[in-house]
């Protein structure tokens, strides 16, 4: 633009220069101001064809320099270019931002520990679901046993259900900052995994109609033996938990897990609805004690043993540890009166029962073996082909 400027000053000079020249040397006459004015039209008309010109090439440049309009305005293509370029930079930017975000918060997270009464919790109810395992481990073998021969086994589901998930329970990355605590979740880890794979080769074995009843009596000792034994080794992690700095030192584990599985009792007789099957009833009260008994329920003796050597004085058990409230005790009192009504052998068991308080210990055997009576009819067994 300032070249073509410049250009129609120059002609400017060009054709004002000679007219005012020419001016000064004219004669005073009439035919000298005659040819004058002569001259001043044709310079005029000369000027103005020059201007026209100029004023073409002027509008020329400036259509070949203007950017083009967008819906009328004056944005320039180029410039909505640029910015729109510009938008999806910031909207990757601000996406990859979040992500890193997320990021550094799940890094966080992880370094970060399982409170004990979050932990404590995901251990309650896997005490719940061994002392289920247990039920289900000692009907079926009750079925299996009284055949004296391999010719059925319970059908899969019994068996798989008994597996368990170690990472739902736990979280090792949220012990990396407690060395002891890290060491004593991994070995526990390790033991869940392993009870999982023997769960896999007893099922694998209980239906090959080839194994002997000795190898499956081997079979179900361990997933006999396995729950109360991963119970006690779950009350040893919350009870090491509860005694670090800051722990809810009075705690009792023994005396928490003793609760559960009682509750868990009075839920199994619950479902059984009607008269106990009497004529399936197995007392398991001869596992008590130290002395060796025939596999597989010695595993159940050694497994108990452990456990309640656990108690340390906390076994004693009393109305505030079992029932929520006034009704779920009267509704335990009249399912044990109804026991009672048909094998007078259950009245000590309900009279320490509904007292204010009882024995844990001395009385989990029979516990144990009403719910794996109640348990006894739902387990389906499979004819081995």
């Amino acid at each position: 633009m300032k070249k073509t400027f410049l250009v129609l000053g120059l002609l400017m000079l060009s054709i004002f220069g000679p007219s005012i020249y020419s001016q000064t040397d004219t004669l005073p006459d009439i035919k000298s101001y005659v040819d004058a004015s002569s001259i001043i039209i044709d310079r005029m008309d000369s000027i103005k064809a020059t201007v026209d010109s100029v004023k073409a090439e002027i509008l020329l440049v400036t259509e070949n320099t203007e950017g083009e309009k967008l819906f009328g305005g004056d944005i320039d293509w180029y410039n909505f270019a640029f910015a729109f370029l510009a938008f999806l930079v910031a909207c990757f930017s601000a996406v990859y931002d979040f992500r890193g975000f997320r990021e550094s918060k799940r890094t966080a997270d992880n370094v970060t520990r399982v409170s004990l009464e979050v932990q404590m919790a995901q251990f309650d109810d896997l005490i719940r679901h061994l002392y289920r395992n247990l039920i289900c481990t000692m009907a079926f073998t009750n079925k299996i046993l009284e055949k004296k021969e391999h010719v059925e086994y319970p059908s899969e589901e019994h068996l798989m259900k008994l597996k368990v998930l170690p990472e739902d329970v736990l979280h090792l990355e949220k012990y990396n900052d407690n060395n002891s605590i890290y060491k004593m979740m991994h070995e526990f880890k390790l033991l869940l995994r392993n009870y999982d794979i023997e769960i896999d080769t007893a099922m694998m074995h209980l239906k090959d109609g080839r194994i002997s009843v000795e190898v499956l009596r081997n079979d179900l000792d361990t997933l006999t033996f396995k729950p109360l034994y991963l119970t006690k080794r779950i009350l040893d992690i919350t009870y090491y938990m509860a005694n670090l700095k800051g722990g809810n030192k009075s705690i009792s584990p023994f005396k928490n897990a003793a609760s559960i599985i009682v509750r868990e009792h009075f839920s199994k007789l619950k479902e059984n609805r009607g008269p106990l099957d009497m004529c399936r009833y197995l007392d398991l009260n001869f596992a008590t004690g130290n002395a060796e008994v025939e596999r597989p329920y010695d595993g159940l003796r050694r497994s108990r043993v452990i456990l309640m050597d656990a108690a340390k004085g906390q076994n004693t058990l009393n109305y505030n540890d079992i029932y929520k409230d006034n009704e779920t005790y009267h509704e335990y009192c009249g399912l044990l009166e109804t026991l009672c009504e048909q094998d007078e052998a259950f009245t000590p068991f309900r009279d320490s029962m509904t007292l204010g308080e009882f024995e844990f210990n001395k009385y989990f055997l029979t516990m144990l073996s009403i719910d794996a009576t109640v348990e006894y009819k739902k387990i389906h067994m499979i004819k081995i082909l």
